[in-house]
C-alpha cells in the first residue's frame, strides 16, 4: 500500500512541475466542477451545523480552556516530527534541527507536550506539511474539489493530506508498539483531527460569517494560507490574481480579511506556525 501511494505521489510530480509563478502571488483557483463542489459543500455544512458543531459545543462545555489547551498540545507536539521531516523534503535544514529541539524541549520539560515551553524560551519554527512540500517542489495545484466531509481543497492539498499521514511517524511506531494493530492509530488520528479542528471552528466560521458567497470565501481563505506559508509573509501581503490579469483582483470572491477581527486572525495564524502559545 505503502509503495503504491509512492508510484502515485511520484508520477503526480513528474507531470505537475511546469507550474510557476511569483512569490506573494496566489494564482486563481480552477474549479471546472463548480458546481457539483457547491452541492457537496452545502452538504458538509449541513453536517457541520447539525454534527460536528454540537459534538465540539459538548467538547468545549465539558472541557475548560485549560485542559482543551493540553490536549491540543499533546497533539501539536507530535506532529512536530512531521514538520521535521517536510523541512528535510524542503531542504529546510536549520528548521528541521530546531523544530527537533523544540519537539525534545516540550516532550522532557514539557511533559508530553502539554504544555509549548520551547515558544516561551523563544524557539519557533515554521510549521511545514507535505502540501507545502509539493507546493515547494512547484506541484500545480490541479483543479478544486469538494471531499463529502471536508472543505474545498486543491488535488494538491488533497494529495498533501494523505502523505501527512504516511510520513507521520506515529503511522509505524504505533502497529509496531501493538503487534500490528493499526486501529489504534487510525483512532489517534481521528482524534487529532477533532482537536485540530474544534480549536479553528471559530476562525473559520468568522471567515464564512463575512461573506455572501462562503464557499468562495473559504477557497480564497485555505489557499491564501497556504501561499502565504510557503512565502514567508502575512496574508494581507497576498495578491490573488485572475489568469491573464497582471492586478490583484477580488473577482468572485465576495470576502474581505479586514472585515475579519484582526486579533483573532492574527492569533490563528501566529498559532498554526508555532509563534504563540496558548
Amino acid at each position: 500500500m505503502f509503495k503504491k501511494v509512492l508510484v502515485v505521489l511520484l508520477v503526480f510530480v513528474c507531470f505537475g512541475c511546469a507550474s510557476h509563478r511569483d512569490v506573494g502571488v496566489v494564482p486563481a483557483p480552477y474549479d471546472p466542477i463548480e458546481q457539483t463542489n457547491r452541492g457537496i459543500f452545502a452538504f458538509n455544512e449541513v453536517v457541520n451545523d447539525y454534527v460536528y458543531s454540537p459534538v465540539i459545543d459538548t467538547y468545549n462545555f465539558i472541557l475548560p480552556e485549560f485542559l482543551r489547551t493540553r490536549v491540543y498540545r499533546f497533539f501539536s507536539n507530535i506532529g512536530e516530527m512531521g514538520t521535521v521531516i517536510n523541512s528535510l523534503l524542503q531542504a529546510k535544514f536549520e528548521n528541521a534541527g530546531v523544530t527537533t529541539g523544540r519537539f525534545a524541549i516540550n516532550s522532557t520539560v514539557g511533559v508530553a507536550g502539554l504544555f509549548d515551553v520551547a515558544t516561551d524560551w523563544g524557539v519557533t519554527r515554521d510549521k511545514e506539511n507535505f502540501s507545502k512540500t509539493l507546493t515547494t517542489w512547484g506541484v500545480a495545484e490541479g483543479p478544486i474539489i469538494t471531499v463529502p466531509f471536508l472543505y474545498p481543497m486543491s488535488i494538491r492539498h488533497g494529495i498533501g493530506m494523505i502523505g501527512d499521514i504516511f510520513l507521520d511517524p506515529m503511522y509505524f511506531i504505533v502497529p509496531a508498539a501493538t503487534n500490528g494493530n493499526r486501529t489504534i492509530y487510525w483512532v489517534y488520528y481521528g482524534a487529532s483531527i477533532f482537536v485540530f479542528y474544534a480549536d479553528n471552528l471559530e476562525y473559520l466560521e468568522d471567515v464564512k460569517n463575512v461573506t455572501l458567497d462562503p464557499y468562495s470565501a473559504i477557497i480564497r481563505y485555505t489557499r491564501l494560507s497556504e501561499y502565504a506559508d510557503v512565502d514567508g509573509l502575512p496574508m494581507s501581503a497576498m495578491s490573488l490574481h485572475e489568469e491573464g490579469e497582471s492586478q490583484a483582483t477580488s473577482v468572485s470572491y465576495d470576502f474581505d480579511f479586514d472585515d475579519l477581527d484582526a486579533r483573532d486572525m492574527s492569533k490563528t495564524v501566529n498559532k498554526k506556525s508555532g509563534d504563540v502559545s496558548k
